[in-house]
């Protein structure tokens, strides 16, 4: 029998359905590691291209002279849209990282009822 205890709706004592449900398993287990990689490079991404931006508008605002209405009318601009794009990221991202977060502390708390 498998490590995990999961229910099927057929017996898998026989070695065929046994080594089906191995796979499926291996591949369901594949599967959603690299669905959580690619999530957790992809949301790190993100916030790392926020953080740059900022510090683009950073330099932008240091570089500001006194006479340069314009360029600080683009400051403010870039500021805007900086702040458009991360409130966007969170309203799009809030659902998907409440629930990661939720199915990781349930496959904490299953490790540690295993356990005991």
């Amino acid at each position: 029998r498998g490590k995990l205890k999961f229910w099927t709706p057929y017996d898998y004592s026989s070695s065929l359905f046994f080594l089906a449900s191995f796979i499926h398993e291996i591949l369901a287990t594949i599967f959603s590691t690299n669905l959580n990689v690619v999530y957790d490079c992809f949301f790190s991404g993100i916030m790392l291209h926020i953080y740059r931006q900022f510090e683009i508008l950073e330099h932008r605002m240091k570089n500001i002279t006194t006479d340069n209405n314009y360029s600080a009318k683009l400051c403010a601009y870039h500021h805007y849209r900086i702040h458009k794009f991360a409130t966007m990221v969170n309203d799009n991202f809030k659902t998907i990282t409440s629930m990661q977060f939720l199915s990781h502390m349930l496959q904490s708390l299953s490790a540690v009822t295993d356990e005991n």
